[in-house]
């Protein structure tokens, strides 16, 4: 699997939004049928003149790995969910102290 990454020249946009940056998932399967690939979009999705261009750019992806999203977002909540009660409790343990304190509660 390749990925054609293509810079277009700069037309003025604001650089934050990636204006004139695209990724293009190729069918092609060796590098010189990504060339080509790449070469037939030229007139098509792509503009044909070179001044449009900064570079293009051909990444050889051998593997797909999707991220376990779901899981990592659980994790951070039940991270975020335990900091929270450990906070709480601590919280707890200092007003139960100050209350004893108060009182003169030994124990």
């Amino acid at each position: 699997m390749f990925i054609a990454y293509v810079n277009e020249t700069d037309n003025g946009c604001d650089y934050t939004i990636a204006c004139g940056k695209k990724l293009f998932l190729l069918d092609a399967t060796t590098r010189d049928d990504a060339l080509l690939e790449v070469k037939g979009m030229l007139g098509d999705e792509l503009s044909v003149d070179p001044a449009d261009f900064l570079s293009i750019t051909l990444f050889d992806v051998r593997e797909r790995v999707d991220a376990p999203l779901s899981a990592w977002c659980d994790e951070l909540e039940s991270l975020a969910r335990e900091a929270g009660l450990e906070q709480t409790r601590r919280e707890e343990l200092a007003e139960l102290e100050r209350l004893r304190e108060k009182y003169m509660v030994t124990g």
